[in-house]
């Protein structure tokens, strides 16, 4: 099962593929979430400055569109610990963005 994620600005869908890989691995699916382009902005940490969190540009870490859904933080975490879900992130679209592997 494969989620690409290319945008930052649309936090419905940063919602729905979170949530559409949190639902697949916690019931046993091998799921990889691919951050390509924009989508890579998602995952910046907080306090990162690089970049801010706006109205165009969300975060994995502050986004939640509210019920029924959960925050993005908590479907991260949910798709994470079920030891079935990875992320990857095109190299070059965080290298272009002059971001940096591990500390951004």
């Amino acid at each position: 099962f494969v989620v690409v994620l290319c945008t930052k600005s649309d936090s419905e869908k940063l919602t729905l593929a979170l949530n559409a890989c949190a639902v697949a691995a916690s019931e046993g699916e091998t799921v990889v979430l691919v951050l390509m382009g924009d989508g890579v902005n998602t995952f910046l940490r907080k306090g990162n400055n690089k970049e801010e969190p706006s109205s165009t540009s969300f975060r994995v870490e502050e986004t939640f569109i509210g019920e029924p859904f959960k925050p993005c933080n908590a479907l991260l975490q949910k798709f994470i610990g079920s030891g079935n879900g990875v992320v990857l992130g095109c190299a070059s679209c965080i290298k272009s963005r002059g971001f940096e592997f591990g500390s951004d």
